[in-house]
């Protein structure tokens, strides 16, 4: 009954830590996820040339709703061979010279009765479109391959900084049974082409042209086509430039309709990641998001610098996920040749920050180029009180963004009722230009309030680090970077704050063993002497010799805890690659700590002291300690707990001085261990191929099984190492339990994945008290009630 008294007393600490752990009102800040969803692409201007006079006209004659005039080269703009004519079906009168354009031969005008098609709609024959059906050119219209089918000569106003700019067109292959139009389209930038195609568009092979007639235009082909590129510009006035590559006259017919423009530039969000105050000294994350719009095409060469307010300074290294951009960080946040890649919805760039003087922070202005403007984001920095053992925090709403709209252009009104969205185009190599678009500090459109997109999967770990777990190649989960004894010295309170929150976890965790191995460590014998007297294999023998150990219970009952634990601690509570690669690598950690450390420990046993050990113990040990790994997915202290209990020395009986010495050394081996791997951690680094990341996931897991493994053996109460060392070896134990706290506190308190906001809130650690208690006590609870049935039964 006393051990029973004092496990209960135990499980009564444990319940005490945990409610001094619950939030309160007035707690530190939490994080603010702050993600904005792509926008739609912005219609900045549209062609559909229905501003005809009559019911044709040349090209160089039309003048489109907005003003805007085209030319082309002398042969695409030769109404007398059916080129260049804004035109609708069965007009009156044709062109003349034009012998396929009449009551009979109505060839050229099928591009204007199709196309509308290209929209899902019927074939019209009020509809307007460019056609060109070609004949034999003379002296005066000569033809040759790339040769200008249609020029815009005033421009098209956009926003000034550099934009990003996508083209749209329906276009018509008439002939498509001979020899296809090859239509090569882009955008005027200050007198400079830029293709807004990788390659021409073949009006009849083309997979997104689909079959709708066949006449006297011979086979006729409608698609819809949307650029696979986003232009970068760096011009205020723009426009369109069409060419035909092939430079034949014979077949080469068709037509275009509904060139359209679309602003894609990507939208600049700047914000601190956690809300509400944060006090002096310690380190706040200054997170700009460049999300990209709807379309999901690559963005590249676009940038931002943002100066920082005076008192206001970088304390420590930028972290970015937008591709090989150029940032600085000083006095200003600087960023050039920013990228967004193909599909990717949005990138960061994050700046750890810090003030030394109580204050209200405004970050934002500063210069943008190809991106839509940041506003304004605050933050203040408080004198905070005096820190306490336990760290008290409480869930506060994410702040709201109400930044100005963007307004669309005003097209006219049948380009309105024709607009449609634009389907996402197949993916395309990016366009990446060669100039540099001026900065602006004009007044930019503010990025939009926008809701978290689906397709992004981003987890958040700490505020200081985002991970997208759905890639095989994604930034490691366990640090950012390695801190250094600098990083300490700098950032106390984050320090503390992150010491206290562990402390929880580590009592939490130790105790509970402890009760457990106190009331379960010889209970085994029974077990054990009815196996010895049955003749078994001697797999089961062995098996047998674990079980005598009184562990495999206390491990049982920490995978359950533990995966109870997560479903309402872990928020990333699913199946994903980074999971997956974080589990090998935890499994591969066990075995270089716990294998190696046994195997050298047993062969030491054995030609030193003459006592002979069980090796053969260790596959038994690995099994269930990679199950509890996959199991519970916790990266500190289980791994840790069961590589000290599953592969332990299962020695036979041998004097107090042999199990000491044994002891001992195993510890120094285990943390010799952890040292090297501690070493390679800062060598490896944390992005890369997953081979990389794979690597230095394992090296800072073994790591840490190193050090809390040998934490929890040397606490003198879990009755494992610590208990023979405390007790008959006091000196070995003061030094290897000093030396592994310092390396609790410079490895794996900095890491604040493992403690600092993992989730808040009253209800999740009232039930983790409750699970925890529960899981203690009926286990004590059912073992005391044997005991009394023992004692009772008749000898």
């Amino acid at each position: 009954m006393a051990r029973f008294g004092r496990a209960l007393a135990a499980i009564g600490a444990i319940l005490v830590l945990v409610v001094l752990q619950l939030p309160d009102a007035g707690a530190a800040p939490r994080e603010s996820v702050g993600l904005l969803a792509p926008a739609a692409p912005r219609l900045v201007f549209g062609e559909d040339f229905e501003n005809a006079p009559g019911d044709w006209v040349g090209l160089t004659g039309y003048v489109g709703a907005s003003g805007t005039t085209y030319t082309g080269s002398p042969y695409w703009t030769w109404p007398a061979a059916c080129n260049g004519l804004v035109l609708r079906f069965a007009s009156a009168p044709p062109p003349s010279g034009c012998e396929y354009y009449d009551a009979r031969d109505d060839a050229v005008d099928q591009a204007a009765l199709n196309a509308p098609v290209a929209a899902g709609r019927q074939p019209s024959t009020t509809n307007h479109a460019l056609a060109f059906f070609t004949k034999q050119p003379d002296v005066n219209h000569r033809l040759e391959p790339g040769d200008v089918m249609l020029r815009s000569t005033s421009g098209i106003p956009v926003t000034t900084g550099g934009r990003f700019l996508r083209l749209s067109f329906d276009g018509v292959g008439l002939s498509c049974d001979q020899n296809p139009a090859q239509l090569d389209v882009g955008v005027l930038d200050g007198g400079v082409e830029r293709r807004a195609f990788p390659t021409a568009i073949d009006l009849c092979t083309d997979q997104r042209a689909a079959f709708v007639a066949h006449g006297f235009a011979g086979t006729t082909k409608v698609g819809h086509y949307d650029s696979a590129i986003a232009v970068r510009v760096s011009t205020a006035n723009v426009g369109f430039v069409l060419r035909n590559d092939n430079g034949s006259a014979v077949a080469n017919d068709g037509g275009i309709d509904n060139l359209r423009m679309f602003d894609v530039t990507p939208a600049l969000h700047a914000e601190f990641a956690r809300t509400g105050p944060s006090e002096l000294g310690t380190t706040a994350t200054l997170r700009f998001t460049v999300t990209n719009t709807a379309d999901l095409l690559a963005k590249n060469g676009w940038g931002f610098a943002t100066p920082l307010p005076e008192g206001l300074r970088v304390a420590g290294e930028v972290g970015s996920t937008c591709g090989s951009a150029s940032i600085t960080a000083d006095r200003s946040i600087s960023v050039a040749d920013g990228a967004l890649g193909s599909g990717q919805d949005a990138c960061t760039v994050e700046v750890p920050v810090t003030a030394q003087t109580a204050g209200v922070y405004d970050v934002g202005g500063g210069t943008t180029k190809a991106l839509d403007g940041a506003g304004v984001t605050s933050i203040k920095f408080v004198a905070g009180p005096k820190l306490g053992l336990l760290p008290r925090h409480a869930p506060t709403p994410p702040p709201r963004h109400a930044p100005a709209a963007i307004e669309p252009a005003s097209p006219s009104p049948a380009l309105s009722a024709s607009l449609r969205p634009s389907p996402r185009p197949m993916s395309q190599p990016a366009d990446r230009p060669t100039d540099e678009p001026a900065s602006s500090t004009a007044t930019l459109p503010a990025a939009r309030d926008r809701k978290p997109p689906s397709g992004l999967v981003t987890q958040r770990y700490s505020g200081d680090y985002n991970v997208d777990r759905t890639k095989a190649d994604a930034p490691s989960v366990l640090t950012g970077a390695l801190p250094t004894i600098g990083d300490l010295v700098k950032d106390p309170g984050r320090i503390a704050e992150a010491l206290a929150s562990g402390l929880v976890w580590t009592l939490l965790l130790v105790l509970a063993t402890g009760a457990l191995n106190q009331a379960l460590k010889s209970r085994y014998d029974r077990f054990h002497a009815a196996v010895s007297r049955v003749r078994v294999p001697a797999v089961l023998i062995r098996m047998g010799n674990v079980l005598r150990g009184g562990h495999w219970l206390v491990v049982t009952g920490l995978i359950v805890l533990n995966a109870c634990l997560l479903t309402l601690v872990d928020p990333n509570a699913h199946a994903d690659v980074t999971t997956a690669r974080l589990v090998v690598s935890i499994v591969i950690a066990q075995f270089l700590i716990g294998a190696v450390q046994y195997w050298l420990s047993a062969a030491r046993s054995r030609a030193i002291l003459g006592v002979p050990t069980d090796v053969q113990t260790i596959p038994f040990g690995l099994a269930i300690s990679a199950v509890g790994v996959v199991i519970s997915r916790l990266v500190s202290f289980v791994p840790g707990l069961l590589g000290g209990a599953m592969l332990r020395l299962s020695q036979r009986r041998v004097s107090v001085a042999q199990k000491v010495s044994s002891e001992r050394f195993k510890a120094i081996v285990t943390l010799s261990l952890g040292g090297c791997c501690w070493v390679l951690a800062t060598i490896v680094p944390t992005k890369g191929s997953w081979p990389v990341v794979l690597g230095h996931d394992t090296v800072v897991a073994a790591t840490i099984t190193a050090i809390l493994s040998t934490l929890i053996d040397m606490l003198p109460f879990t009755v494992v190492s610590g208990y023979l060392l405390f007790h008959h070896a006091r000196w070995s134990w003061a030094v290897l339990t000093t030396t592994t706290v310092f390396a609790f506190l410079l490895f794996v308190v900095p890491q604040p994945k493992y403690w600092i906001h993992v989730r808040g809130g009253v209800s999740h650690w009232i039930v983790i008290a409750v699970v925890t208690i529960v899981s203690a006590v009926g286990v004590l609870v059912l073992l005391h009630r044997r005991d009394r049935a023992a004692q009772k039964a008749p000898s």
